[in-house]
């Protein structure tokens, strides 16, 4: 992914694949042409002091722009890992955006449930 910028975005967790509608919300909140998840491989280097897979959302510390869905700005608390498997931080939504100041966009879409869901 040469040329590439990265961007951290917070959402609400879905599961299965991500669907297109997502990719579309993204690109519009970033302004890209393109907009796809990078794999583990290509952003590990980015956080040299977490387990790849465990980073938290404090893009500002990375220096990297921050994105964080309008539906999980609406909520009282966040809870994310805190930078190893092992470890969570459960942190006021307040506090967080106060520290973080993020870009906060609608970049979730509507999914119909699983059955059995």
């Amino acid at each position: 992914m040469p040329d590439a910028a990265f961007a951290i975005f917070v959402a609400r967790a879905i599961r299965g694949t991500v669907p297109n509608e997502l990719y579309s919300a993204s690109s519009d909140a970033t302004g890209s042409m393109v907009v796809e998840l990078a794999t583990e491989r290509e952003f590990k280097d980015a956080f040299p002091d977490c387990e790849t897979g465990a980073m938290p959302p404090f893009g500002n510390l990375y220096g990297l722009p921050t994105l964080v869905d309008k539906h999980l700005a609406e909520q009282d608390y966040i809870v994310f890992e805190a930078g190893t498997h092992t470890d969570a931080i459960i942190m006021n939504y307040r506090d967080y955006e106060k520290i973080v100041n993020p870009q906060v966009e609608d970049l979730s879409i509507k999914l119909h449930p699983m059955k059995g869901a």
